[in-house]
């Protein structure tokens, strides 16, 4: 490993990085991302499943007719038989895990109260249908379809749509699994922006759906932007990301692989050190120099390291706390000795990881949060995803006559002051006589 695959920065890089987000936010010229997703849309709305034959055909270099679109019951049930029970059983307790909180968040949204006799009743309904898009370029992530589908589930959607892309060797059987586990029937193999776009705008074979779930790069998330007027998303969510925030406390080597595992997804992924000890930067450089060569995936984290990795010596834990605020990433482990004081003063994070034992890794599987989290910053203004996602919240009121009467010298001059005298007499003519 050479010293220029190595992540040492200046901090000037990271708060150019982060200044570049803000004009990417800011911009107004189209990109070429969105001049190609705003062409495939153009032909996915003119020429429906034709252009996803095209598609398949020029992206995912596979000849598929509209009628093989959709993962047939016997292809879901043979899955089974090409996993082990290890797997299966893994599936189950993750989703038993993502069940329990969605339906913990979900006991908080029913309420009743009285106002002095006026009866407020807060309820919920769910979405009737919506589309989980599950990512697989370097890998397949039956993770981020359990992540989807489960809160939407506990929700009580009625009809959840999956798209992931095709393969030469078929959809991956842990997907179809995790989907059948899920009781989702429809499964499509399409991948990328035309799926994103399909959904969304409906094909002869697909039927469109309210809202749009996953993550995927940075073309499927551009997608999702340009298809908001149209359809429902969750955040715009491309490449994964991490920052760490560490000190003297911290375990180097389990920096290392934390650094290591986040790589490991594709080269777009982002993967940061903060920490005010140089000591404990250099021992991570040192580390991930041994490590890298290790990884069955060395080329891709080498890659992504190099390209988007970053190790950085801040003057002050402030400072890093400073820097992450503005960063705004998708996770954030804070891996120093006052690891929960420190959070309260995290503004802008997808998901908040405290301590040497709740790694990223950990996160995207079995603790029960869910790893559908906003990235390219906007964790500063978006929450990640959970059952909230795929319900509506419809408040009930009743008032009876002496309640109305009390209130009515108060309604009628709000109305009054506002011009609107018609809501006024509204009240008033029901205790004329």
């Amino acid at each position: 490993m050479t010293s220029s695959d190595l992540v040492c920065r200046e901090n000037e890089w990271l708060l150019e990085f982060i200044e570049q987000r803000r004009k990417s936010a800011r911009r107004t010229m189209p990109t070429k991302i969105e001049q190609t997703v705003s062409g495939i849309i153009k032909r996915v709305n003119t020429i429906g499943d034709k252009a996803l034959v095209d598609y398949t055909r020029w992206f995912d270099k596979l000849e598929l007719n509209p009628s093989e679109f959709r993962i047939s019951k016997e292809e879901i049930s043979s899955a089974y038989s090409k996993v082990s029970k290890k797997q299966i059983s893994a599936l189950k307790e993750m989703i038993s895990r993502i069940k329990r909180v969605a339906e913990r968040t979900l006991e908080g949204v029913s309420f009743s109260m009285d106002i002095d006799g006026t009866q407020i009743i807060q309820t919920f309904r769910p979405l009737s249908e919506i589309g989980c898009y599950v990512p697989g370029g370097e890998a397949a992530y039956p993770s981020s379809l359990i992540m989807c589908a489960v809160p939407a589930l506990v929700a009580g959607v009625s009809r959840i749509v999956v798209c992931t892309p095709p393969k030469i060797e078929g959809v991956n059987p842990l997907i179809l699994i995790a989907a059948d586990m899920c009781n989702i029937e429809e499964i499509y193999q399409i991948g990328g922006p035309q799926a994103i776009i399909a959904m969304a705008f409906g094909t002869y074979t697909i039927q469109p759906v309210q809202k749009i779930v996953g993550p995927g790069n940075a073309f499927v998330a551009q997608a999702k932007r340009m298809i908001l007027d149209r359809t429902l998303i969750d955040m715009p969510a491309g490449p994964s990301e991490l920052l760490v925030i560490a000190d003297d406390t911290a375990s180097a080597k389990n920096i290392a692989l934390d650094l290591i595992s986040q790589a490991e997804h594709s080269r777009d992924a982002i993967s940061i050190l903060l920490s005010p000890s140089e000591k404990l930067c250099d021992e991570v450089i040192t580390l991930l120099r041994e490590l890298i060569p290790k990884s069955n995936r060395e080329q891709i984290v080498r890659d992504s390291l190099h390209q988007n990795g970053g190790i950085f010596v801040c003057k002050s834990i402030s400072e890093c706390i400073q820097l992450a605020n503005d960063f705004a990433p998708e996770h954030i482990e804070i891996v120093t000795e006052n690891a929960k004081e420190l959070a309260e003063l995290i503004t802008s994070a997808g998901l908040i990881l405290l301590g040497d034992y709740t790694p990223v890794s950990a996160s995207d599987y079995c603790l029960g949060v869910n790893h559908v989290l906003p990235t390219q910053g906007y964790a500063s203004i978006y929450s990640g995803l959970s059952v909230l996602d795929f319900i509506r919240i419809v408040r009930i009121a009743e008032t009876n006559k002496e309640a109305l009467e009390n209130i009515s010298d108060t309604i009628c001059t709000l109305a009054e002051a506002e011009g609107l005298l018609d809501h006024a007499k509204a009240i008033k003519g029901r205790f004329e006589r």
